[in-house]
């Protein structure tokens, strides 16, 4: 059934659901005005029932028709499915057979491409390998090779620069890679004889450096060892010296602090030689006011005797009270000499009761005063 047929065979079965998208636009117009006003509206809530029967019947009877028309589909599938299953049950070992056909000469094809790839690999690892050898480096980029050597043999300023990608190795031939490595071999081998030159020079001059050096080293710990003698020599006298004075200080010390003790102790004998004469003149003042006192004392004792005798008939007061005018203060003085006689005087001033006094003993008669003993007590 070409794809014609099968379009009008489904067009054809399709109608037979007998419901154009005309009627059922029509059905859409003619109940999508039908309200209900309320729960009271039984005539609008009979007309929307009564339609919605009328789309429900319709719906029902697609439904049906649906039923009736993929029966007939699934029976015409299962009987397709069932004959594509026994046709590819028939295909399927012949195309097994020629697959494995196939893939065996496919793996034999992958095997040998990987195994070329590998020799490939190997022989790019060994060229490198042996451009390492001879001096080559990579810089991410490419392997570089520098060259300088100690005669005239290759260049003229004796340095050879070499530069090749990895691809140009992977690429060169035996024979062009042979050549390669050949003048690099030599390079590289003329370079090691420079540079083991160079390190015998350097090696030699470093050698030397440092015999100059352990030399220098040496003559250095030699003075080092003498300067250090001699600064313990020096030391040493010093100390001696310093000791010698010490001692002397010491012993000047010791000298002094004697002359010290025995000048304090003459000191402290002489304090005590003039305490102990200080004492004893004071006993003796003290012996001698004595005395005097008791011989003076005797004197006025005889005098007083003497004036008691003589002045019998005289009737004077031992005391006498002279009042003034306005006393601020009241005066005791002693009147006479070997006669004693006190008086209370109440003057302005210790002058003014001075002048009285002298008054007092200007007015006695017969009575002999010393006018010059007047004194306050």
């Amino acid at each position: 059934m070409n794809e014609i047929t099968k379009s009008d065979y489904i067009q054809t079965e399709l109608k037979k659901f007998n419901l154009t998208d005309s009627l059922i636009a029509e059905m859409n117009q003619r109940y999508s005005t039908l309200q209900i006003s309320g729960i009271e509206d039984k005539e609008g809530y009979a007309l929307v029932k009564a339609a919605r029967l009328d789309v429900k019947a319709k719906r029902v009877e697609v439904e049906k028709k649906r039923k009736e028309l993929t029966a007939d589909a699934l029976k015409f599938q299962r009987a397709i499915n069932s004959e594509a299953a026994r046709i590819t049950g028939l295909l399927e070992p012949i195309e097994e057979r020629l697959h494995e056909m196939e893939k065996e000469i496919d793996g034999e094809k992958e095997r040998i491409r990987i195994e070329k790839e590998r020799l490939e690999q190997e022989k790019f690892a060994q060229r490198v390998k042996s451009l390492l050898e001879v001096g080559f480096e990579f810089d991410g980029v490419q392997y570089k090779a520098n060259y300088e050597y100690s005669g005239s043999n290759h260049t003229s300023d004796n340095i050879v620069n070499i530069a090749v990608l990895p691809l140009e190795i992977k690429n060169y031939s035996e024979e062009d890679f042979g050549e390669l490595y050949a003048h690099c071999y030599l390079y590289h081998e003329e370079k090691q004889k420079y540079l083991a030159e160079e390190k015998r020079k350097q090696e030699e001059l470093q050698a030397k450096i440092e015999a100059d050096r352990k030399a220098e080293t040496e003559r250095l710990e030699q003075l080092r060892k003498e300067q250090l003698a001699k600064e313990a020599e020096e030391r040493r006298i010093e100390n001696e010296r310093l000791e010698k004075i010490r001692l002397q200080q010491e012993e000047e010390n010791k000298r002094l602090e004697f002359e010290r003790k025995k000048q304090a102790e003459a000191e402290a004998r002489i304090k005590a030689e003039q305490e102990a004469e200080r004492k004893r003149l004071e006993i003796i003042a003290k012996q001698q006011a004595e005395k005097e006192a008791a011989l003076k004392a005797e004197a006025d004792r005889i005098q007083n005797e003497k004036f008691q005798k003589e002045n019998k008939s005289l009737d004077l007061p031992e005391k006498t009270e002279v009042p003034v005018q306005n006393p601020i203060a009241t005066h005791k003085i002693e009147i006479g000499g070997h006669f004693k006689y006190t008086a209370n005087i109440s003057a302005l001033t210790q002058q003014e009761a001075e002048i009285i006094a002298f008054k007092m003993l200007d007015s006695f008669e017969n009575i002999e005063f010393d006018h010059d003993f007047v004194r306050f007590i």
